[in-house]
């Protein structure tokens, strides 16, 4: 029997056609990141660490793993097509994963913005945002298209 893993990541994302959640069986266990689709179960893994945050896109589901007592962290990935597996180690944990085909952007600990193109394995930071006008933190931010990004900010009062 199943359980969903914590209460600030009980939620099931969608990306219209499929969609993905996580499951435990015991606490001390790493969660399994599921994929479903219309006809049901896809894929389970059985994820290398704790969730810092999941999502899906068009092509791959995605789950931020890390652990802040080691500073190790990862980003794991499963090829919606082909069911393949994947871990890319990253700097820092990633927060509030979003994603569109297989471009993704991300925030670490500090509210830093990054992107990750999931074929090539590649992390970018952003530039930085206008401090003058700008809160530098992102509110919600979202790939576009590649190497394009809308980005909400919060304007500083004048």
């Amino acid at each position: 029997m199943f359980r969903f893993v914590c209460p600030n990541l009980l939620s099931v994302k969608s990306n219209e056609t499929s969609c993905c959640f996580l499951t435990e069986t015991t606490p001390q266990e790493n969660a399994t990141f599921v994929v479903c689709n219309s006809t049901g179960v896809m894929y389970e893994h059985k994820l290398s660490g704790k969730i810092t945050s999941y999502t899906i896109s068009s092509q791959y589901a995605v789950c931020g793993i890390g652990n802040e007592e080691t500073k190790k962290f990862a980003i794991e990935t499963i090829s919606l097509s082909t069911g393949k597996a994947d871990l890319l180690p990253v700097s820092s944990a990633t927060w509030c994963l979003s994603g569109n085909g297989r471009d993704f952007v991300f925030v670490d600990y500090y509210w830093n913005p990054y992107h990750i193109d999931i074929e090539t394995n590649k992390v970018t930071a952003f530039p930085p945002i206008c401090a003058e006008h700008y809160n530098n933190n992102p509110i919600a931010f979202y790939p576009t298209s590649v190497n394009t990004f809308l980005v909400q900010v919060d304007k500083k009062d004048a």
